[in-house]
């Protein structure tokens, strides 16, 4: 394996679907979250319906960055998009409906 592979096999990974961006004249914090489905879980074999409970927000991470390395943290991802789109066609866009709480088997 590659050295970058292996040392990116061994970092620790935190799965988010919500960010949130807090800043001060010192720095910028990125707080990686989740939002998770809550109400009622739909048994298996019955019909899935919107919940009107809205998802709880649980924070998972804050990175704290310099305000001189956001202009290239930008500027990666903007690359990064452009790469993603060109090699898997565009980003979803996220819909506007509500959620939706699955039984998960046993």
């Amino acid at each position: 394996m590659a050295d970058n592979q292996q040392s990116l096999a061994n970092l620790p990974v935190i799965y988010s679907n919500n960010i949130r961006l807090a800043l001060s004249f010192a720095d910028f914090r990125l707080i990686i979250g989740e939002a998770l489905p809550v109400g009622p879980i739909h048994p298996p074999g019955t019909p899935l319906a919107p919940s009107s409970t809205p998802p709880e927000q649980v924070d998972r991470l804050c990175i704290v960055l310099s305000p001189d390395i956001v202009p290239q943290l930008i500027s990666g991802l903007e690359t990064a998009v452009v790469a993603y789109e060109r090699t898997f066609g565009p980003l979803r866009k996220i819909p506007n409906i509500p959620q939706v709480t699955v039984a998960t088997p046993k």
